[in-house]
């Protein structure tokens, strides 16, 4: 059965995000890149490098300058991050190593400040939260 991310979370270095940090969303982008090769006049592929980017989008208050400026772009750390929550047993994605690569705030009069964030994860490991 399919659940809800309403209890999704993230952590970057020591501190975790979690709803009460006011996600509103975020994505796990995870490919390898394709080696193509010819062999005896067919095609073949091998697989080649990984390729792991996390995308998260949270709704910040006006006050939030240390969420901000903790999760500005050049910020580095070990990754741990839990689509329906940490609990035992539930998909659980680890890095060993991370960087943010993108930080765009964004507002305007009938809208509420929102924080979207690019991160590229290294060694990445996906398993069961324990």
């Amino acid at each position: 059965m399919a659940a809800s991310g309403i209890l999704a979370s993230f952590k970057l270095g020591a501190t975790t995000y979690s709803a009460a940090d006011c996600l509103q969303s975020w994505q796990l982008a995870h490919s390898i890149q394709e080696l193509i090769y010819q062999c005896s006049g067919v095609n073949k592929a091998a697989a080649g490098a990984v390729d792991a980017t996390f995308s998260v989008s949270l709704a910040l208050a006006a006050s939030d300058t240390t969420k901000h400026a903790a999760l500005d772009a050049g910020s580095t750390g070990a990754f741990e991050a839990h689509p329906g929550g940490d609990s035992s047993g539930f998909i659980e994605i680890t890095a060993t190593d991370s960087l943010v690569t993108r930080s765009n705030t964004t507002s305007g009069p009938r809208s509420i400040i929102s924080y979207d964030l690019t991160i590229r994860l290294q060694d990445i490991t996906l398993s069961a939260a324990t």
